[in-house]
């Protein structure tokens, strides 16, 4: 009886150990079996503390947790949701939890990305899902998120993609696992993030099991600069338990030749069988090649099922010369340049180990596909991996390098020179005539006036310069869309009208600078998505009041930074979200008005201006404040203003001369340390 007895207690304190170490642990990991995947393991997502010990899930951006509810708003954005009110059909599953973690409404794509780690298992090849829950019966409120194997997930994870159910429906809600991929090793990490555009993120962790494929490649899958001689490994798929699946009676090999970057097409490829436990030093069933890259693929064969294996990928060691990192570099996408400026091209081109012997090297134009020539004072280095052009308006354009060996050529990308200038210039001198580009301006019956600089245009409210789809500011390379400045005199009584503009009909592409009713000048240029640079402010004189005023828009859609003049003094700088996708127009480029889209009401000319317009400019750059203040002074001899205060400045004068070394010199020694006798 006596060892009955304490056997009896044995099992209870077993027992007793068991639940309180169920009710200490905040997640659950246990296994459930599936219809179409067998048994799978789940691991609960567990974002809490225990003292100091941080659960298997954290935020990737390091920040810290939270408690069992947050509340709508707050910078987490993720809250425990207990099932039964949650309601997801999850509670009837046997051995989960009550947890189940929920972006809260207003930020879903916004909230803190979650990495969810398991670790300490057998070091075997797993597959990988994210579990999270699927909405049954609603057929618009679609319940998703984004899953992965790395950091900054980019699977969309939802009800058309799981590929099995954990537990029941409810009727509204369920469980589902999406596949993330596949991972060798004793550790798995899942990524976990909220997306926009979504009814509900409902994230409640990892599944894994042992994968049933070939797995362990050697070339390892995403292996470079592997030789042409080389011999190929692989380790036979597993069983449920991890071990060898000894129903495995071949092996059958697929490989298939590519260009680099190029996806594999399996079709119509005969295998090769392979026999015999974890294959090594197979001979690739075709020949390999320098500077391909080689897919391929083991499908293991029972007397049941094939069970496809997954992609790999290698590419050969490098003969023909490269651009690409870590071999070469490619040269900048652009350069900019003052005329008078060197813009400075720089590509260098390697191969493996030096395979293909010595590289020469070529600059080309891309516009015109002729090779660039050294021409003194001018260009240098038209034969080696740097090009140096001291600009002129003709070298903008397009080039690229060739690098040539014993093996073959290759091309960098292209590289495109801007250089910064004046690119239209419109004096309104009796005519519309652009003096820099060539896009002149047209309209039925233009009326000349006095300007502040010879005639200027006079506009009566319902009239317009067309410049055509080539005015600018556009889209090409220098047109001054992504960067530049628009500068005008204007002279009105009232406002309500854009200096210039246009809008693209098929997309948003837009450009736009106008002056309201209200005595405010506003800015925007918009890209193809929709996204757009703005910024707008009112003057503290009303500048609607009959005189010459010199208006100036500067921006930088790079940057995002624009600024506003008025009379060549700073209105406004601001910095806006950076944009860019730009096309070219669609619509007329108009002066004195904006050309609006069609989908607007009112489409097409609009907003024009009743009063005058003189010396309109736009450059393919963001001038700065002393050139815009330039602008003004060229035509308003006498007027100074102080632009920037120089630091040595003692006196306020805005220039560093002999009466501020003067002011400098009534303060030299003076000290105000105590005691007194530290001065000395």
């Amino acid at each position: 009886m006596r060892g009955k007895n304490s056997k009896i207690m044995t099992i209870e304190l077993c027992l007793l150990l068991v639940f309180c170490m169920g009710s200490m642990l905040h997640a659950a990991t246990f296994t459930v079996t599936t219809p179409e995947l067998g048994n799978l393991t789940i691991v609960e997502a567990d974002p809490y503390k225990s003292g100091d010990t941080p659960g298997n899930t954290l935020r990737v951006d390091g920040g810290t947790f939270w408690g069992t509810t947050v509340a709508s708003g707050t910078d987490n954005l993720w809250q425990e949701r207990t099932i039964t009110p949650f309601n997801t059909g999850y509670q009837l599953v046997a051995g989960a939890t009550d947890r189940v973690y929920e972006v809260t409404s207003d930020e879903r794509a916004n909230a803190p990305e979650l990495v969810t780690t398991v670790t300490g298992l057998a070091s075997l090849n797993y597959d990988v899902y994210l579990v999270h829950s699927i909405d049954d019966g609603h057929a618009s409120q679609i319940a998703r998120m984004l899953g992965g194997l790395q950091a900054s997930p980019a699977i969309i994870c939802d009800k058309t993609t799981i590929v099995s159910r954990i537990g029941t429906s409810t009727g509204d809600w369920a469980v589902g696992v999406s596949f993330l991929g596949t991972v060798v090793g004793d550790t798995i990490s899942v990524y976990a993030k909220g997306i926009a555009s979504s009814y509900r993120n409902d994230y409640i962790g990892l599944a894994y099991q042992v994968a049933k494929t070939a797995w362990n490649p050697a070339p390892a899958d995403g292996d470079i600069d592997i030789a042409t001689s080389t011999l190929l490994s692989w380790n036979t798929g597993l069983n449920a338990t991890g071990a060898v699946n000894t129903a495995i009676t071949k092996h059958e090999l697929y490989m298939v030749e590519t260009e680099l970057g190029v996806d594999p097409n399996f079709a119509g490829v005969t295998a090769v069988d392979v026999f015999g436990v974890n294959p090594t030093n197979i001979t690739p069933p075709i020949t390999l090649n320098t500077d391909k890259a080689y897919h391929w693929r083991v499908d293991e064969v029972t007397a049941t099922e094939t069970i496809t294996g997954p992609d790999w990928m290698f590419e050969t060691i490098k003969a023909i010369p490269s651009f690409d990192p870590p071999l070469g570099s490619q040269p900048a996408a652009l350069t900019k340049a003052m005329v008078g400026e060197n813009a400075v091209l720089t590509a260098t081109a390697g191969t493996t180990g030096g395979a293909g012997g010595a590289i020469s090297y070529q600059w080309y134009n891309s516009d015109t596909s002729s090779p660039v020539a050294d021409d003194a004072g001018h260009i240098s280095g038209a034969a080696t991996n740097e090009l140096t052009i001291t600009a002129a308006v003709a070298d903008q354009g397009n080039y690229f390098c060739r690098a040539t060996n014993a093996s073959g050529t290759k091309d960098s990308q292209t590289a495109s020179v801007l250089v910064k200038r004046l690119i239209a210039h419109y004096k309104f001198d009796g005519d519309l005539v652009d003096a820099i580009g060539g896009v002149n301006g047209t309209m039925a019956d233009p009326n000349f006036i006095t300007g502040i600089n010879g005639d200027a245009v006079e506009l009566n409210g319902s009239e317009y310069i067309d410049l055509g789809t080539d005015g600018t500011p556009n889209s090409s390379l220098g047109g001054g869309l992504d960067a530049g400045t628009v500068s005008v005199w204007m002279k009105a009584t009232v406002g309500g009208f854009s200096f210039a503009g246009t809008y693209n009909d098929s997309d948003n592409t837009g450009f736009d600078c106008w002056y309201t009713t209200s005595n405010g000048l506003a800015f925007m240029v918009r890209s193809a998505a929709g996204a757009s640079v703005y910024t707008s402010f009112g003057p503290s004189n009303n500048i609607a009041n009959n005189q010459w005023h010199l208006i100036t828009y500067t921006w930088d859609c790079e940057t995002g930074k624009i600024a506003v003049y008025v009379d060549g003094l700073l209105g406004i700088s601001e910095t806006d979200v950076p944009v860019s996708g730009f096309t070219a127009w669609e619509n007329s480029m108009i002066i004195g008005g904006v050309n609006y889209p069609a989908s607007n009401d009112p489409a097409g000319p609009a907003d024009f201006l009743a009063g005058s317009l003189d010396d309109y400019r736009v450059y393919n750059y963001s001038l700065n404040a002393y050139e815009v203040a330039g602008l003004y002074a060229a035509f308003n001899p006498g007027w100074s203003q102080c632009i920037e205060k120089p630091t040595y400045d003692f006196n306020g004068d805005c220039k560093v001369d002999l009466l501020d070394m003067a002011e400098f010199a009534l303060s030299w020694m003076e000290c105000s340390l105590i005691p007194a006798s530290g001065c000395y």
